[in-house]
């Protein structure tokens, strides 16, 4: 009994870490840092959550605008903070999906209910700025790769896509990260561990996973960084 108990406890423990990123990045870079001029948008997801991102116009008039989507633990300023100099040649449009950064939430799925935060703001660019999706491109990382995989799949649109660190599937990451951070075998714990996330979600985050979509992207240039 005592054993089992521990055993759900460090299940317990193991999702809020999933749920919670264990690094994240504060609310520390912002336009302003690297002189340039945007406007604060935010629109809300389907399951009511509002999200907050920016619109950097390029410095020059331009057709060619980026959608970013950031990492697990990340949020859009430290994507700015690496890409800023895009700025000078293409429009910019970087938002903090839910949990992270200035965003709502109170939990993270590693992609499940970020899809709902892709559609949203690719749904709300259409509406308010359609002239920014007509030649649209995408930059994802890790997380943001994963989410822009089905992403591109499920909603098109997408001139090109440059995708760093996506991951394979969900379950697969989650067990990586508990060998990774915790040595923890896959049976029972990291088996047990998933089992325990998907009844507090409610739902299998896996079917949302790159590697179920990776084959309906559409035909366009694709450019993967990704170790092993």
């Amino acid at each position: 009994g005592i054993l089992a108990a521990a055993a759900l406890y460090a299940c317990w423990w193991g999702t809020n870490m999933v749920f919670h990123p264990y690094r994240m990045l504060p609310n520390a870079v912002f336009p302003e840092q690297f002189s340039l001029g945007y406007e604060k948008v935010s629109f809300p997801t389907e399951d009511g959550l509002p999200l907050l991102g920016w619109l950097i116009p390029a410095a020059k008039a331009t057709a060619k605008p980026v959608f970013f989507c950031h990492g697990w633990g990340d949020n859009k300023g430290d994507l700015l903070r690496r890409f800023h100099f895009l700025a000078a040649d293409f429009n910019l449009f970087l938002f903090d999906s839910r949990h992270h950064g200035e965003s709502d939430g109170d939990l993270s799925t590693i992609g499940s209910l970020e899809a709902r935060d892709f559609a949203a703001a690719l749904a709300w660019l259409k509406a308010n700025h359609p002239s920014w999706t007509r030649r649209l491109s995408l930059l994802g990382l890790s997380m943001g790769a994963a989410m822009a995989v089905r992403g591109m799949a499920v909603h098109g649109g997408f001139q090109c896509a440059l995708l760093e660190s996506p991951f394979r599937s969900f379950n697969r990451v989650v067990h990586q990260f508990g060998i990774n951070a915790y040595s923890l075998p896959y049976f029972p714990l990291v088996w047990m561990m998933l089992v325990v996330l998907r009844w507090r979600l409610g739902h299998d985050p896996e079917p949302f996973s790159p590697v179920y979509y990776a084959a309906d992207m559409p035909a366009v240039p694709l450019f993967f960084i990704a170790g092993e």
